[in-house]
């Protein structure tokens, strides 16, 4: 097609690779249709003066479900730029929210529901010649007069053997793309063998790439780019075992690259091999339950015996790094369910992912908790679906922030009551956290620095991270230099000052002061906190916590657990010191590290209240403060940590005196 203008591909704001927008690139080249190309997770651009410019016919952008939210503002700008253009929509978030949500919400004339190959340019030469009649175009919504959607019936699946359809490569600049921290996949097909109720795959049923086109991919992201690893990302890698095998044997004749890949476990063992010595360092299996009847509840197609016969296989086969994922809050689960998927995890000695099982939009499950009423309200929904997904600091976020119903945001699709829900998954949190935690940490102060030192949970390699004091806890640690085929932990780990004895000492004495209080107050950063409830550090129940509050002005009335859309945990409303004291609570808690909780402690006991029912989340004589520039472990089981050892007692033996005081 031609046209004097051209069409605005734009990317929405999310981190990682626009593989989705590439194969919409491939397409709009292999139609003579020019466009450019706009990236938002690297700036948000100037819509009126974009759009305002005139030089485009029409705007299109996609993504996922979770992407609903920001491509909502987005288009909601593109449309104060200019009422005019006609924008569209694709990918899953077009295909699996409800239609008439979509376009109430979200000001776009088209979706695009499948594959974009054949419908796409098809789509724009009609709104060149600005034909208005598209009942006969497949595989589209369009608004009708009144503004209503109208969905055509769906479109054939493009065969990949005859369009070979790849990914663009030149629409945007791919040597400022991170190759070493972002993959770029490589899709060997499109869609899924599988039928998970929770899942909503691209297909239902899987169609393989030729070998030479996913292998042109390659070429380029092995020599051009000289990537560390191919990351062949989609739903499953092949779906039948001699086309395994065959991919596999040619791979090894053209490439030294390393690869990872999906596999399901319902799958012949006998390609492991021929995966391994190809260069496959690194699969990915759902593992998601410990539980046949919770398998069996989710359509999964797999059993405990075939999850254990797959990795036992894989193990012998040379596979070190196996990356698994788990799911809490199935459909159905009980908590003996729960219990046997942390025993199977502890038992299959793989990497695993902790997850709350979400209900995505268009899935069965989904569906079913609509019908039970645990979704009242879809649009909220699917606007807090990048908290659900990727906007925690920490997961427990999900279960004590509350929704407009007084209840967590996670919809309880479990057979828990909902009085045990909250404990019982959070307990499951605890214990997966403990086994992928830094093992024996210690600190350690160097050159003025401090760094929070210990081995890593799966290969036991040495690790130190600084740390910064004002948070007692250091996230994504990795293991430097260890190769993937090395070190099963995939995902980075995390690692804490209350695994360190002395420090977890001093915190179990206030743990078993304050569970006997039945009113507590909570004062200091939201990040502290939230830290301290997600690790159950001193086991307060959420249910006896009768206020929070901040040491920063502008913070007070803001709550520790809430969002944007009307959803928030009355009792973490953030209060003065003196609104705080007025509710004579049995006991304060400082969430505050050095050096802001002596100072916060002082203005307590300056406004009267009484110093013996504070509580420090941590002494500053258990901490250490940057040195000369030398080496010392500060808190470790050599005999440098005699003295902080009699510290610690003299400060539990303070917290016991307390304990018999009473508040």
């Amino acid at each position: 097609m031609s046209s004097p203008r051209k069409f605005l591909l734009v990317k929405p704001d999310y981190a990682y690779y626009p593989m989705g927008l590439s194969y919409v690139a491939s397409t709009l080249e292999r139609s003579n249709v020019a466009y450019d190309y706009v990236d938002c997770s690297v700036e948000e651009p100037d819509w009126r003066r974009l759009i305002g410019s005139g030089e485009y016919f029409a705007v299109g952008s996609g993504g996922l479900v979770a992407d609903f939210g920001y491509l909502e503002r987005m288009f909601k700008r593109i449309k104060a730029a200019d009422s005019s253009i006609p924008c569209i929509i694709g990918g899953y978030v077009a295909r699996d929210v409800n239609n008439e949500i979509l376009f109430k919400h979200i000001p776009v004339a088209f979706a695009v529901l499948g594959e974009a190959e054949v419908t796409l340019p098809l789509l724009l030469e009609r709104i060149v010649a600005n034909e208005n009649e598209l009942g006969d175009l497949r595989g589209i919504v369009y608004r009708a007069g009144d503004g209503s959607p109208v969905r055509t019936p769906s479109e054939q699946r493009v065969d990949l053997a005859v369009l070979r359809p790849r990914p663009s490569f030149t629409f945007f600049d791919h040597s400022s793309w991170p190759v070493g921290s972002k993959p770029i996949p490589v899709i060997t097909g499109r869609g899924c063998s599988g039928a998970c109720r929770f899942c909503s795959p691209s297909h239902r049923t899987f169609k393989a790439r030729v070998f030479e086109d996913i292998f042109l991919d390659v070429d380029f992201l092995v020599n051009d780019l000289k990537v560390p690893m191919v990351h062949f990302m989609n739903e499953i890698f092949f779906d039948e075992q001699d086309t395994m095998i065959e991919f596999c044997e040619e791979y090894a004749k053209r490439y030294n690259t390393p690869f990872m890949c999906l596999l399901r476990m319902d799958m012949d063992t006998k390609v492991l091999p021929h995966l391994k010595a190809a260069g496959c360092v690194h699969i990915g299996i759902g593992v998601e339950s410990g539980s046949n009847k919770v398998l069996k509840l989710m359509n999964k197609g797999t059993t405990t015996t075939d999850i254990r016969r797959f990795v036992d296989q894989a193990r012998k086969s040379g596979f070190v790094s196996i990356e698994g994922g788990l799911m809490f809050g199935n459909e159905g689960e009980t908590e003996e369910d729960i219990a046997a998927t942390l025993s199977i995890d502890r038992e299959l000695g793989i990497c695993c992912s902790f997850g709350y099982t979400i209900p995505y939009p268009g899935t069965a499950i989904y569906q079913r908790a609509r019908n039970k009423g645990l979704i009242p309200d879809e649009y909220k929904f699917l606007q807090m679906l990048p908290k659900f997904y990727s906007g925690t600091d920490f997961v427990t976020e999900l279960l004590f922030q509350k929704n407009w119903f007084g209840k967590p945001i996670l919809p309880n699709l479990t057979e828990i009551p909902d009085d045990r829900f909250v404990k019982v998954l959070h307990n499951a949190l605890i214990h997966y956290l403990k086994t992928y935690g830094l093992q024996n940490p210690r600190l350690v102060v160097r050159d003025d620095k401090i760094f929070l030192g210990g081995f890593c949970p799966s290969c036991g390699t040495y690790v130190e991270r600084e740390i910064n004091l004002l948070s007692p806890i250091v996230k994504n640690i990795g293991c430097p230099n260890v190769p993937i085929h090395e070190c099963n932990n995939f995902f980075a780990f995390h690692g804490h000052i209350y695994d360190i004895p002395e420090i977890r000492h001093y915190a179990q004495s206030v743990r078993e002061s304050l569970t006997k209080c039945r009113q507590i107050a909570i004062l200091g950063d939201n990040f502290n906190i939230k830290f301290l409830f997600e690790y159950d550090i001193f086991g307060i129940n959420m249910d006896n916590v009768i206020a929070m509050g901040t040491h920063c002005p502008e913070r007070i009335g803001d709550y520790v657990y809430s969002d944007n859309y009307g959803n928030y945990t009355p009792n973490s409303k953030l209060l003065s010191h003196e609104e705080i004291i007025s509710m004579s609570p049995e006991a304060i808690l400082i969430a505050l590290l050095l050096p802001d909780c002596v100072e916060q402690r002082q203005k307590l006991i300056d406004m009267g209240y009484p110093e013996e029912r504070i509580f420090l989340m941590c002494p500053p004589e258990l901490l250490p403060k940057p040195g000369p520039a030398k080496c010392k472990e500060f808190a470790s089981i050599p005999t440098r940590t005699s003295s902080l050892k009699d510290i610690a007692k003299k400060m539990v033996r303070k917290v016991k005196k307390i304990v018999r005081k009473g508040p």
